[in-house]
């Protein structure tokens, strides 16, 4: 009983850099913690020192500042070993290929590296088990912007995700999806369930899950004919393909 309960997975959300919304994943059992974008050190020390855990390993998803500001001083203070993907310049103590595993020595479930460029170009997403660490390319309702790829690039890594099993939760690292959820209702307005998802969200709204995000995230529904007949109305252009859906998508909610 006592092999079974130390083997048991947690997660824990943890708010940081309030100007931004972001989040901080923890996966933990009871003596050790991985942890996804430390973007901020000092609540996820003090996170981790009310815990009683030892940091082991650091997975970076991409370069910003707001994902990465905090390594240094959580590296120096539990010495744990960071990972990213093979196309980041980030230092690091080992680099992911494209599905490419790594197996935390203490973890039931090895992480597989996941590369989903677009938002950046070292973008990387973590599977574990079925669990989805999407950093900034999917968010609930939404998607990242496109600063340093293409917006074919990015949508062929949301559809990387969407090839995922239904019932996989996405762990995103913003909590955007009040503005999301309104700007996909500005896509469809007549869309009653979305409107009635939004009348309910609650503070905190991660994780998700792919199945609803491919329901009503309009940028996992960029091959829908009804999704293209209303940006087709919206914007008097002719939405014909997958692509220009998710560029128009895209260039709408950068404006939004």
């Amino acid at each position: 009983m006592i092999k079974e309960r130390k083997q048991k997975m947690h997660i824990a959300s943890i708010e940081i850099l309030p100007q931004s919304k972001n989040y901080c994943h923890v996966i933990y059992n009871e003596t050790n913690a991985i942890l996804f974008d430390p973007g901020e050190a000092n609540p996820i020390l003090q996170w981790l020192q009310r815990q009683s855990l030892q940091l082991t390993h650091i997975f970076i998803t991409h370069h910003h500042w707001d994902h990465t500001d905090g390594i240094n001083a959580v590296t120096d203070a539990t010495g744990a070993k960071v990972i990213t993907s093979t196309t980041s310049q980030i230092n690091a103590d080992y680099k992911l290929d494209h599905l490419s595993v790594y197996t935390v020595p203490w973890l039931k479930h090895p992480i597989t590296a996941i590369h989903i460029p677009g938002h950046t170009l070292d973008h990387c997403g973590y599977l574990i088990d079925d669990i989805f660490f999407s950093g900034d390319t999917l968010f609930s309702l939404g998607c990242g912007r496109v600063f340093e790829g293409t917006y074919p690039m990015m949508l062929e890594s949301l559809q990387r995700i969407a090839k995922l099993p239904e019932d996989t939760k996405i762990y995103f690292a913003h909590e955007y999806t009040r503005n999301n959820a309104k700007f996909a209702l500005y896509i469809e307005p007549d869309n009653e369930q979305l409107r009635a998802h939004l009348d309910t969200l609650p503070k905190i709204t991660v994780p998700t899950t792919l199945a609803f995000e491919k329901q009503f995230n309009p940028f996992l529904r960029t091959q829908d004919p009804d999704l293209h007949k209303q940006l087709s109305q919206l914007t008097g252009q002719t939405i014909h393909s997958e692509i220009s859906c998710f560029t128009t998508l895209r260039q709408l909610k950068d404006n939004y």
